[in-house]
């Protein structure tokens, strides 16, 4: 009897286990969908998601990751830095700044990719800098473009959703049922108490009677 009322709470406690770690999962895959952008990214709290589109960077980060860099001032970025930027043509790059310098007029930095020999053909104005580099999410755009499809939203999302309720609807038919039991229990319980009352008063109302009845006898003696 002990080992299932264990074997209960492992259940019990295994599915709540599940459904935090998918609320907690669909929490982060929400923020991440809506704020990570192949081309701008979206502000989240200071912070903006980017998916890596090539291996410039490798092994530090490489196509597929997804970056995550934090608004800063400009001033305060050194050589040796990762920052993410635009470009002239308005797309986005995320690369090493390899010293400070000056172009149109405005301050700038060179910068360039760990995996190539040369620096980026055009200084990157201070202006455009989008964040500093703090990390990366490996694989993380690869996993987000393919939850994105058919099959992968069926089984990321779907199917464990689909468990998820499954598992709470038996549990909750298992609660009904020894709502149920444990109802029928105390109806039984009252029942017997009720007939034992009835019974007690059964037999009271017999004892009266027959002290009734000695009453009359010991009368008519006398």
């Amino acid at each position: 009897m002990k080992k299932i009322e264990l074997n209960k709470e492992v259940i019990k406690k295994s599915l709540s286990v599940f459904m935090i770690g998918f609320a907690l999962f669909m929490l982060i895959f929400t923020i991440v969908s809506v704020n990570v952008n192949k081309d701008y990214g979206r502000g989240f709290m200071g912070y903006k998601l980017f998916i890596v589109l090539s291996d410039s960077m490798k092994p530090k980060f490489e196509a597929g990751d997804i970056v995550i860099s934090k608004v800063v001032n400009s001033e305060s970025l050194q050589s040796g830095d990762t920052v993410t930027f635009y470009v002239n043509d308005g797309t986005v790059v995320t690369h090493q700044i390899q010293g400070k310098t000056v172009h149109e007029s405005k301050d700038a930095f060179i910068t360039k990719g760990i995996n190539v020999d040369q620096a980026d053909e055009d200084p990157v104005l201070a202006s455009n800098v989008i964040g500093k580099y703090l990390f990366r999410i490996p694989n993380g755009g690869h996993l987000l473009d393919f939850i994105k499809t058919p099959i992968g939203y069926i089984t990321t999302i779907f199917m464990p959703l689909l468990v998820l309720i499954a598992m709470s609807g038996w549990e909750f038919i298992k609660q009904f049922k020894e709502y149920k039991r444990e109802k029928t229990q105390e109806i039984e319980v009252k029942k017997a108490e009720l007939d034992a009352e009835i019974e007690r008063n059964k037999k009271l109302y017999e004892e009266l009677n027959q002290m009734k009845e000695q009453l009359k006898m010991n009368g008519n003696n006398g």
